[in-house]
């Protein structure tokens, strides 16, 4: 294992007793010299399009041209929900994390070897569950189970140790962030957990279908477990600083925390234990609680505490899909408390749900809109670059919310046309998700990182004019000028 020599470049000044940390300056180190997050960021898009969107968009389709929901609809909506999970939210924000974690703390990060393992064992076990439930009839579905369960679960473990240990060894202050990032990692190991008994199970007993119970309890833990809580840990700390938000209300964070802690953990224990559902719904309370105690504490919609400024050429709206994103999780928040309303009465509230219509106010209206906002605003910087089409991410704005509004508004069967307006909801959703992958693609040429260097140089240049005139007026020169 090769190991960084020091802390990372351009982290916040910190105490410490050498003379570099005394003064602020940091040396660049192996590992930050790395763009570590680009293999993850591929393969994330890749797996999305094959096992997500793609066949997520076939499925919602498939009812709409009068093929009947069967076994292989739940068979495929396992697979895939699993793929979205692990594979396309997963992935990218492991990547991420392994850019951003280590400049949170200001420490060491063991490279390269593990993000290599975490990236090929992750893709691996994504792939063998989703082809190993997908031909269940063939002879050796089971060992493409076991082998995923056991590839899903090592890769996680090696990239919860790798973050764990970044966490541990950095230099700066601890904040609340660590606590949310742990909070994560923690989630993250006990879904791939979950995963694999699951799939050892439907092995053992040659099932096609995972136990509902059990694959309830595996999403929740990695859905909101996992792929939220890291959200607002980056949240915490990332996103308030582009957004300019107002102070946080830490004491209110806390709680946030606690609620969504305690509240998925009881919601997922219940789930796996099978309990009746009036024992299951407070954990749902107390989760949705959370997650909205969460988003009044960021002020994620108060007026910004300063205005944000920008390069020309910067894709500025990404503002919009952070502030949508957090408008679909309070959306989801509702529905869940509803659900479990519904669940301690006895007579569920919401009726009959096609196609898990919470669940995707929460993949796609949250986790997919953080991506796609964060995603475009965080990697053209990580690249020194910038989005060009702005356009086309226009359009995947709009035809990601109108998806989630479709798939809500219908998801529940009540209303007529339900199963086409369903299969346009699924198109919708792979429409912007291309969108946002033929920009983001785009943003990592070598064309698109000279256009901000000449964007950042005459920003620079004309700063430093400002600087001239305003020191002649003073009497003073800008520093460098000479005497």
């Amino acid at each position: 294992m090769t190991f960084s020599g020091g802390p990372g470049p351009s982290p916040s000044p910190v105490s410490g007793d050498s003379p570099e940390t005394r003064q602020g300056r940091y040396a660049v180190t192996p590992w930050s010299a790395q763009r570590l997050y680009r293999p993850f960021v591929w393969a994330s898009l890749l797996v999305a399009l094959i096992y997500g969107f793609g066949t997520g968009a076939g499925m919602m389709f498939a009812p709409a041209f009068g093929i009947n929901r069967g076994l292989w609809w739940i068979v495929h909506g396992q697979a895939h929900g699993v793929a979205q999970i692990f594979g396309w939210a997963g992935l990218f924000l492991m990547g991420v994390s392994f850019h951003i974690v280590p400049r949170f703390r200001n420490g060491p990060m063991d490279f390269p070897w593990p993000q290599r393992a975490v990236l090929a064992l992750v893709v691996a076990g994504v792939t063998l569950r989703f082809f190993g439930q997908s031909l269940h009839r063939r002879s050796f579905s089971p060992e493409l189970l076991d082998a995923s369960g056991v590839l899903l679960l090592a890769g996680v473990l090696i990239y919860a140790i790798v973050i764990g240990r970044a966490l541990i060894r950095g230099q700066n202050r601890r904040t609340q962030t660590e606590a949310w990032l742990w909070s994560a990692i923690a989630w993250a190991v006990i879904a791939a957990a979950l995963h694999a008994r699951i799939v050892f199970r439907m092995a053992d007993t040659d099932a096609a279908a995972a136990p509902g119970l059990w694959n309830m309890a595996m999403i929740d833990a990695g859905l909101v477990g996992f792929l939220v809580i890291f959200i607002f840990g980056v949240t915490s700390r990332a996103i308030v600083g582009f957004l300019g938000l107002k102070p946080t209300r830490r004491w209110l964070s806390w709680l946030a925390l606690a609620l969504v802690n305690v509240g998925t953990g009881w919601y997922v224990l219940a789930r796996y234990r099978g309990v009746s559902d009036d024992w299951t719904a407070p954990g749902l309370l107390l989760q949705a609680a959370g997650l909205v105690a969460f988003v009044v504490a960021v002020r994620v919609f108060e007026p910004p505490a300063r205005r944000s400024t920008y390069l020309e050429g910067t894709y500025t709206r990404y503002e919009w899909f952070i502030r949508a994103a957090f408008g679909w999780l309070l959306v989801a928040a509702g529905l869940s408390a509803l659900d479990a309303i519904g669940m301690i009465a006895g007579n569920p509230i919401l009726g009959a749900q096609l196609a898990a219509p919470i669940v995707h106010v929460f993949t796609l209206g949250f986790v997919t809109m953080v991506i796609f906002g964060v995603g475009i605003r965080m990697l053209t910087l990580f690249e020194g670059s910038e989005a060009p089409m702005h356009w086309l991410l226009d359009v995947a704005f709009v035809a990601l919310n109108a998806g989630v509004g479709l798939r809500l508004l219908f998801g529940f069967g009540s209303l007529a046309g339900a199963d086409q307006f369903q299969g346009v909801s699924g198109a919708l959703g792979l429409i912007a998700f291309i969108g946002f992958a033929i920009v983001l693609r785009r943003a990592f040429s070598p064309k698109q990182r000279a256009a901000y260097a000449r964007r950042a140089a005459a920003a620079g240049l004309q700063r430093f004019a400002r600087l001239e005139v305003r020191g002649a007026r003073a009497g003073t020169r800008p520093p460098g000028t000479g005497n």
